[in-house]
């Protein structure tokens, strides 16, 4: 019914607003972790460069996350407003975007970590890395 679909709908807009809230704290405070190491990298070794590099692209994985459920969010939250004024047509024009958004929602960390992994994308492509062997 569509009371029982309204109480849904709120179960999800909280759970969510406790996701963003989390993710949005952490974010915050992973950014400037990575602010401060940068001063400490910048005359270190290459491994530490390395580290960085890779937390930088993590930084961007769940910034993407977190862009992408706060979008889950304001939809979710957009269809329960509609719902709780009788504005049912409004209600079903935003749960036709639901696919798109969902999508967006559930595929922008894998595509992320793709995009920014050379070493998951060869094992993706079943490559292997080429061994160098040095005789003596």
């Amino acid at each position: 019914t569509r009371v029982h679909q309204l109480i849904n709908k709120g179960l999800a807009i909280t759970n969510y607003v406790v996701y963003v809230i989390c993710n949005s704290i952490f974010t915050i405070l992973t950014s400037r972790e990575m602010y401060r190491m940068r001063g400490m990298v910048y005359n270190s070794s290459a491994n530490l460069r390395i580290i960085l590099i890779q937390q930088r692209n993590l930084f961007i994985v769940v910034s993407a996350c977190t862009i992408s459920h706060i979008c889950k969010a304001v939809h979710q939250f957009a269809i329960f407003i509609s719902m709780s004024l009788d504005k049912i047509e409004l209600a079903s024009a935003l749960q036709s975007w639901y696919p798109l958004i969902n999508g967006f929602a559930t595929y922008a960390m894998p595509i992320c970590l793709v995009l920014l992994s050379p070493t998951l994308r060869e094992r993706l492509l079943f490559r292997k890395k080429k061994v160098k062997v040095h005789v003596t």
